[in-house]
């Protein structure tokens, strides 16, 4: 279930831009919505946005916490 959730939150069915309000906002801040910004941008020329590098930073810290701590 987490996985089709992650997967709606990337833009995968629905863009962000078609959603608008405060789940669009949520979608860029997720981790699949900042990967798919950055791999997005990163295929178009351009460079990946500091908000997707960030959140992607922020998830990663987040998530090696909680497994240092509870998987040990």
């Amino acid at each position: 279930m987490l996985f089709f959730l992650l997967l709606f939150l990337s833009g995968l069915w629905v863009q962000p831009a078609q959603v608008g309000g405060p789940l669009a906002t949520i979608m860029y801040y997720s981790p699949s919505g900042a990967a798919v910004q950055a791999l997005l941008s990163s295929v178009f020329g351009a460079a990946a946005p500091l908000t997707a590098l960030v959140t992607m930073v922020v998830y990663a810290l987040i998530f090696t916490f909680i497994a240092t701590r509870y998987f040990r």
